[in-house]
């Protein structure tokens, strides 16, 4: 009686007969031992060998920053600084700024007084640089 070993052995033998039998490449199957070694070769030589970094072409057309990778669109543009706003405007903005920063005095000593306050300082910032911004 063949071992289990052995029945594979010749049932691989009958089968690259088969093949060959047929003009199809064959070739004889490995055993644990081969096939472990074998990937322990190819780990090591892909430790070895790092491929070469490909040249980024996006850096040349997007000189600013970098790409969505998935869509290769760029999340960075140039862009131009525009401080030609009317004086109409500008008036507009301070008296508006002004009257919203009045309402907000109402609710200070509210329970959401802190971000009240936040919301009244950032208003007087913004009126006065509105302001500074008119003057010169």
């Amino acid at each position: 009686m063949k071992t289990f070993q052995e029945f594979n052995e010749s049932l691989a033998d009958d089968m690259i007969a088969h093949l060959r039998s047929k003009g199809l490449p064959a070739k004889k199957p490995m055993s644990k031992a081969e096939s472990d070694a074998a990937l322990k070769a190819r780990a090591e030589k892909s430790k070895r060998e790092t491929p070469p970094r490909k040249p980024e072409p996006y850096k040349e057309k997007y000189p600013l920053g970098g790409r969505d990778e998935r869509s290769g669109r760029s999340y960075s543009e140039e862009v131009e600084q525009i401080d030609e706003i009317s004086q109409a405007t500008k008036d507009s903005y301070v008296a508006k700024a002004k009257s919203e920063v009045d309402q907000l005095k109402s609710h200070v000593k509210g329970e959401y007084g802190g971000i009240v306050k936040r919301m009244i300082a950032r208003r007087k910032k913004g009126i006065k640089l509105a302001q500074k911004k008119t003057n010169s």
